[in-house]
């Protein structure tokens, strides 16, 4: 049976109490850089593991080093909250932080990708600028390979870091998050922590759920807290029993209740079914219990884009998307749900449905075009739509407050959905594509 990982979800303390952030990873895992966007989000101070320790003098033992550490962190400008980062973690300053209630964070980045990060980049000889370039965009200067970054030098660095790393006993409580994205949508996905940390502890005590991945905006790097769901996709052993779903069911409310406008979903995909495309899963989403299919979108943001909370990979668990397979799930989802819609124009005066129908009108039709996935915000920005209700749809996705008129809107948005519908239809858009 599944054993949830020792390294995986564990306790942080109640929801609420940490006061801060701890981020530790290899180089090359972009480890200082996602811990300033961490620390802009939430408007904290980001602290690093040298200026915590900027006053001691000599070669400070690993508890003299927790000690200063948690002096600093108890500063005055940490009362809103800290994001520390370190690339040499340590079971002293580790179990120093978790006896403060931070969530401790460790971004996983294979020695390979590291290697190829580190050693591509360059630094402008004139102005210090780094980046992956031979001439320097900002100023034409001459691109040079910093010392650190050199093969010899990355290995050796690599190797520190994994030394020190299995120092760390194997219980110690932190969320491991993929480095592979880029900062922001890595600390998107951290942000996220206490919700998911408390989710998937409670999740991986099912001993019949065998894996917990994140899909939606938080897998492709546009997630706006508090406007933005949290979409989890969940693989079971085995079909969802009466029993099996009032224990989800309580699971949900118990983490609803701790985490209020985390809007957390999850689809519960029986791994004999991950296949079959039209099957109806048991689904939490808005504080019900419901059965829905897992759409060839959602598929397709997982083996994209998705990450792991615990379990293998979602590239190993679900079915490869071509470019192909996502234009035919985007056809499928214009030519279904709102098709049926669309011939229902009354539908078009909730702004809920206005909104939604624009944006997914816009990824649809990229993804018919493209074969690849939209974003919301940047759906947003390829709406048909006129500018000011474009402007409207930037602010609420922004979690402004901002309302549209009604009916404007309604008509505007209605008119969208019927064009791009009757394009999508098989037929349609065989002819389009011979003009």
């Amino acid at each position: 049976m599944h054993q949830p990982p020792a390294t995986g979800f564990a306790p942080f303390g109640p929801p609420g109490a940490a006061t801060g952030f701890a981020l530790f990873g290899p180089p090359g895992a972009a480890t200082a850089e996602t811990a300033d966007v961490l620390a802009s989000r939430r408007g904290s101070v980001c602290v690093s593991a040298r200026e915590a320790t900027r006053f001691m003098t000599g070669t400070p033992s690993e508890e003299q080093m927790a000690g200063a550490l948690t002096r600093r962190l108890h500063e005055p400008d940490t009362a809103a909250g800290f994001v520390y980062w370190t690339e040499s973690p340590s079971p002293p300053v580790l179990g120093a932080l978790l006896a403060m209630g931070c969530h401790v964070v460790e971004l996983i980045l294979d020695d390979a990708t590291a290697t190829d990060r580190l050693t591509s980049s360059r630094m402008c000889r004139a102005c210090g600028r780094p980046g992956r370039f031979e001439v320097c965009p900002g100023c034409g200067g001459e691109a040079i390979r910093r010392p650190d970054d050199s093969p010899e030098t990355v290995a050796r660095r690599l190797s520190d870091y994994h030394r020190r790393r299995a120092l760390i006993p194997a219980g110690t409580p932190r969320l491991r998050v993929d480095a592979i994205p880029p900062p922001g949508q890595v600390a998107a996905a951290i942000s996220e922590v206490p919700a998911l940390a408390e989710f998937g502890r409670l999740l991986a005590r099912l001993d019949w759920v065998t894996g917990l991945y994140v899909a939606g905006s938080l897998a492709t790097g546009d997630y706006r807290p508090g406007v933005s769901d949290l979409d989890l996709v969940a693989a079971v052993d085995g079909p969802v029993t009466d029993a099996r779903d009032a224990a989800l069911t309580a699971l949900h409310r118990q983490v609803d209740a701790a985490f209020g406008g985390t809007n957390l979903g999850c689809v519960y995909v029986d791994v004999e079914r991950l296949t079959a495309v039209d099957v109806r899963h048991p689904t939490w989403t808005h504080g019900l219990s419901v059965r829905r299919v897992l759409s060839g979108i959602t598929r397709a943001e997982l083996v994209r884009h998705g990450f792991t909370v615990f379990g293998r990979p979602p590239r190993e668990v679900f079915p490869p998307m071509s470019d192909d397979a996502v234009r035919a799930a985007a056809r499928d989802e214009l030519t279904g749900y709102w098709a049926w819609a669309a011939r229902r124009p009354w539908l078009w005066c909730d702004p809920v449905i206005a909104d939604l129908g624009l944006t997914s009108m816009a990824r649809g039709r990229h993804a018919l075009r493209t074969g690849t996935l939209l974003t919301k915000s940047a759906a947003i920005e390829q709406a048909a739509a006129p500018p000011w209700l474009i402007a409207h749809l930037r602010a609420r996705r922004r979690g402004s407050p901002v309302v549209s008129p009604r009916w404007r809107t309604a008509l505007i948005t209605w008119r969208d959905a019927r064009r791009t519908v009757r394009e999508a239809q098989p037929s349609v858009a065989s002819s389009l594509g011979r003009e």
